[in-house]
């Protein structure tokens, strides 16, 4: 932050991720993660499931792969950013050699944990 051109302060922030990762030495937030609860992160490739599995639970969770075709721009973003999940989480699924039974069950207890519900209901979006 600056008042003219003299330098004031500096804004920072610093998720609850980040200082966990931190906090116990690991090399990436995904391993600081709770689906790393779930999925051992001892390979890139893990650790690129781990990312997608996050985020696509998370917009399943808001329903997002259920919004009207003809909906707002922002919506239509949304989409786009859960199709590329999904892509992700279908290659890392063939590529590791995992079930649609598993990923669901990955997805739904990462949900489960991270936010203390249990009616939560993954579905197989990635298949096309």
């Amino acid at each position: 932050m600056e008042q003219g051109t003299k330098p004031l302060a500096v804004d920072m922030g610093i998720s609850n991720l980040t200082l966990s990762m931190c906090n116990f030495g690991k090399d990436n937030a995904i391993a600081a993660s709770r689906m790393a609860d779930l999925i051992k992160i001892d390979s890139i490739e893990k650790q690129r499931l781990a990312d997608a599995l996050i985020a696509l639970s998370l917009l399943q969770k808001e329903n997002v792969h259920n919004l009207s075709t003809h909906s707002t721009g922002r919506s239509k973003n949304f989409r786009r950013k859960m199709n590329k999940y999904n892509d992700a989480v279908a290659y890392w699924k063939d590529k590791l050699n995992l079930t649609n039974e598993q990923i669901l069950e990955y997805m739904k207890e990462y949900i489960d944990l991270e936010f203390k519900v249990n009616d939560y209901k993954s579905e197989v979006t990635w298949e096309k």
